[in-house]
Order: structure tokens, then sequence, then C-alpha cells
């Protein structure tokens, strides 16, 4: 598409590929592009390279940009012993002002080869100010380039579905293909409620001609799958002759767990000893996996502790032996309320502990509160 002084006119639901150029506008104004894809114009390949632009304005103003997808425009390939590559461009403004662009996807625009190899840019400015440009995910080995004339780079903090999903508008999310970009590595606001936008705004050219004031950052992963974790524990005990014990229940069911709450269930169990001794509980952790990835889910089981009277007994009066599967218990001895994190769901994994009666206590039954937590998202 090729306009030149052309007002009021409207490129709606196409696509635009192949060509040098996506689109080009010259000496235009009041013009809506929107819901369109201009991707893989590439520039030709000669002594030297030509550039590629998936949208282009020159001597333009009060246009939109809205709803786009500007990716894998690339520069055309120069000789080695000739001249350099050209560069690639998602869209490229000269000389335009008072322009908005919003919602645009410039992805894998990327530099020719040559004698000297061209650059690939998700926006690329030069002698153009006064544009607003906002909520826009920008993945190029130059997300935004400008000579420094000043621009708007985000709008006011709102609430709404942003360029990445995640909840709030307000600037753009700036990446690099090798995972150096601003928003993939900014300090965030923080929690799973905050809005998921960089506590630092963004000084693009570092002189404070162009800053993002609101750049945004990754959400927080969906949960996997229906976001809950089922977890089921069950008992069994090796005893000494004429020694009988009995765990009640022998199993039992925590049901679903929140993995985004951290949520914890908890269970009450009774042993009941009838000699004093010393009995080794295996403990044997099965669930079910809700996270359709190749990386376990995990869980975290506390509390592991049985009580000879309504006093817990000292730490020496426990004895425990961790399997090689779990080793992310923080103590030498499970204690109240200690945690053993890691233990992945989906699988088996033996935790050792005694109920320990002390000699000088009577046999009896003897109860303990075992809490299942989810660990959260892996």
């Amino acid at each position: 598409m090729n306009t030149t002084t052309h007002s009021n006119n409207g490129g709606y639901g196409h696509h635009y590929s192949g060509q040098g150029y996506g689109i080009y506008l010259s000496a235009s104004y009041n013009n809506t592009i929107s819901n369109i894809t201009a991707d893989s114009n590439n520039g030709y390949s000669n002594w030297d390279g030509g550039a590629g632009y998936g949208i282009y304005l020159s001597a333009s103003y009060n246009n939109t940009i809205s709803n786009v997808t500007a990716d894998s425009n690339n520069g055309g390939n120069g000789r080695p012993t000739g001249g350099p590559g050209g560069s690639g461009y998602g869209i490229y403004l000269s000389s335009s002002y008072n322009n908005t662009i919003s919602n645009v996807t410039a992805d894998s625009n990327n530099g020719g080869s040559g004698n000297g190899n061209g650059s690939g840019y998700g926006i690329y400015l030069t002698s153009s100010p006064d544009n607003f440009i906002y909520n826009n995910f920008l993945n190029d080995t130059i997300p935004v380039q400008t000579d420094g004339s000043p621009n708007f780079w985000n709008t006011t903090l709102t609430l709404g579905t942003n360029i990445i999903g995640g909840a709030w508008i307000g600037g753009n999310f700036y990446a690099q293909p090798d995972g150096s970009g601003f928003s993939e590595n900014c300090t965030t606001n923080g929690s799973a409620g905050s809005n998921r936008i960089c506590a630092a705004p963004y000084d693009i050219l570092g002189d404070g001609s162009n800053i993002d004031y609101l750049p945004l950052t990754k959400p927080l992963p969906a949960p996997p799958g229906n976001g809950a974790r089922s977890v089921t524990i069950s008992f069994s005990m090796t005893v000494s002759q004429f020694i009988e014990v009995q765990v009640t229940p022998p199993s039992i069911s925590f049901g679903s767990l929140n993995p985004l709450t951290n949520a914890t269930s908890s269970s009450t169990v009774d042993v009941t000893n009838t000699n004093n001794s010393n009995v080794a509980i295996k403990l044997t952790v099965n669930g079910t996996d809700f996270n359709n990835t190749n990386v376990p889910d995990t869980i975290a089981v506390g509390n592991l502790r049985m009580m000879a009277n309504s006093a817990q007994p000292p730490a020496e009066s426990f004895s425990e032996q961790v399997s090689n599967i779990e080793k992310e218990c923080t103590g030498a001895v499970f204690r109240g309320d200690e945690d053993c994190s890691n233990v992945v769901v989906g699988s088996t994994v033996n935790l050792w502990f005694n109920f320990f009666v002390p000699g000088s206590k009577k046999a009896g039954v003897y109860s303990s509160t075992i809490d299942i937590r989810s660990n959260g998202l892996t």
C-alpha cells in the first residue's frame, strides 16, 4: 500500500507482504492503519543491501497505527567484498509527528549481511517528535531507535489487558532476542496482585529526552492446567516383633491445593502404640500433576511430629532418615512446623520419621497434625 498526499484513508484487515515496503505513507494525515499484518517485506540484495520496512511514514501526521503485526521485515544482503547489508524495520517514521502507535507487535526484524551487517529495529524514528507510542510489544535487536526528538512512550496507567496479557495498560514491552531487553530484566512492582509495571522508568537514550514511565514487564505465569494440585499421602510402618502399632487413617487425601496462594491443607493422624517404643513410620506422598509441562510440580510436607503428651518432646527425642530423593529438609531432625520442600507431585517420595514414645511415657494414642502445602508455580 503506497499513498502520497492522502488523508482520511483506512487500511483494515489486510496482509501486506513480500515487498520492500508493507505500507508507505508520504505527506499523509488522518489515516487509520488497523488490524493488518505487514511482514516479510525485504530489501533488495545487490552490491549493498536495501532496507525492508513493515510500515513507513514520511512527512505524515495525525495518523493512527493500531492492532498491527510488523515482523520479519528484513534488510537485503550486500556482497561480502562490496557494501553493507540493509536494515529491517517494523515501523519507520521520518519527519512525522502527532501519530499514535499502539497494540503493535514488532518482532524478528533483521538486518542483512555483507561488508558490515545491517540492524533489526522494532520502531525507528528520525526527526519525528510528539508521537504517542504505547502498549506495543517490541522484540528486536534494537527495539527502539530515535535521534532524540521527544516522544510520548506511555499512556496513563489503566486497568485492561495489555499487549502481553497483563492486567494493566501503561507503556511498552521492550525485549531483545537474546533476553537482554529492559522489560525482560527490570525490577518489578512485586506480587501476583501488582500491576506488573517495571519499578523504574525506561530512559530509552539515557539523556531524558525519551522516557517510558510505565514500561511493561512479564505477567506472572498462568496456573498450570486448572490451577490446582491433588495430593494424597499414605502410611506404612516397620516395627519390632510383639509391638503393635496402628496409624489412623492409613491414608489421607488433601484434595485440591491452589498453587497461586500457597494453600495449606491439614489433617490429624493418630498413632496407637500398645507398648513404649520408638516406631518408624514410612510416609509416601503421591499426587496429580496439573502442570502439563516437563517441569515437575512440587509440594511441601510440614509439621511432621508426634507428641507423646501435650508437650512436644525435645529435638533429641526425634530421629529421621531422608531418602536421596528428598534433600531439602531444613534440619537434622523434624521439629514442629518444619517443612520439607520440593517433594515432586506425581511421583512417590519416602519420608522416614519417628512417632516417638519416650520410655517414661505410657503406651497409648498420640496425635499429630500433618500439613501439605503447595509450593507455588514452578
